[in-house]
């Protein structure tokens, strides 16, 4: 026999999680979102930092990346931590500048396999509208250098 319905306990979603649970809870997720931010935004930086020492070991210019002379005066009506560019400062935020310069160390390297293997790639930095970023003229590279029998290894 089954039991009668009222002998049986429900229980809500209302009993069994409270006020204090869920503020605990947003607190948790919140920490947790603030520290994933955090944790990437470091890793930006020594990526950043990383490239940077790669680039001048292998002697690659980068000083297109960074501001030649300052640009311009403050600007009283722009809100918030804004600040004007002045010389040396960064052209791009970390997660651009990380990427710049990998497909710059990347492509330094490809043309180093591309010289050894006779693969041409002349063209290539000639025809800027076709490859107007490094990162395509990278990938470019190592497709012609697959298709022409030599594998190189990235990161």
């Amino acid at each position: 026999m089954c039991a009668p319905r009222r002998a049986i306990e429900s229980t809500g979603l209302s009993e069994i999680v409270t006020l204090d649970s869920g503020i605990k809870a947003g607190f948790i997720v919140f920490g947790a979102r603030v520290a994933a931010l955090g944790l990437g935004k470091a890793k930006q930086g020594s990526d950043v930092d990383r490239a940077l020492e790669d680039c001048a070991a292998r002697g690659i210019d980068v000083s297109d990346l960074y501001y030649a002379e300052d640009q311009g005066e403050q600007r009283w009506y722009l809100v918030g931590n804004w600040k004007v560019p002045r010389a040396g400062d960064a052209k791009y935020g970390d997660g651009r500048m990380s990427q710049e310069l990998k497909s710059r160390v990347r492509y330094h390297d490809a043309k180093a396999v591309a010289d050894e293997a006779g693969v041409s790639y002349v063209d290539i930095d000639e025809h800027a509208a076709l490859y107007p970023t490094t990162p395509k003229r990278a990938l470019e590279l190592r497709r012609r250098l697959t298709a022409a029998g030599f594998e190189t290894k990235w990161d």
